[in-house]
């Protein structure tokens, strides 16, 4: 029985762990250095939340997105393409996961961002 894993290796799994948390960073670091974010702002604040989401899931997952929609793996030697039947559902079935969160968290951010001049007006005394 073959076991199915993933299609990144663990050099390619530490690279998108790195590139979530230095795009996670980035965002909280640009909230925090912006009293009263402008609209360009704020797209770019959801822009990399929703890349760091991307990046962290994938991950999480040992799975590429974009290389499973392809029916790719990159084990660290270079892309390649899938032969294992089983792997390559297994990790289609995941990348459309990942797609589909990573959505979700973009309209969630980027409501919240929406929001946030109408919540703070509110606040104000």
């Amino acid at each position: 029985m073959v076991e199915c894993s993933g299609n990144l290796g663990p050099r390619q799994r530490c690279i998108r762990a790195i590139e979530g948390a230095a795009a996670a960073s980035t965002a909280l670091a640009l909230a925090a250095w912006c009293d009263a974010p402008c609209g360009w702002t704020r797209a770019v604040i959801v822009t990399l939340a929703t890349a760091a989401c991307f990046c962290a899931l994938q991950a999480a997952a040992n799975t590429c997105a974009i290389l499973a929609l392809r029916g790719r793996q990159d084990l660290d030697r270079g892309s390649e393409p899938i032969v294992d039947a089983c792997l390559r559902a297994v990790v289609l079935e995941r990348g459309r996961r990942i797609v589909i969160a990573t959505a979700i968290v973009f309209v969630l951010a980027s409501m919240a961002a929406w929001l946030a001049p109408e919540v703070a007006l509110a606040a104000t005394p």
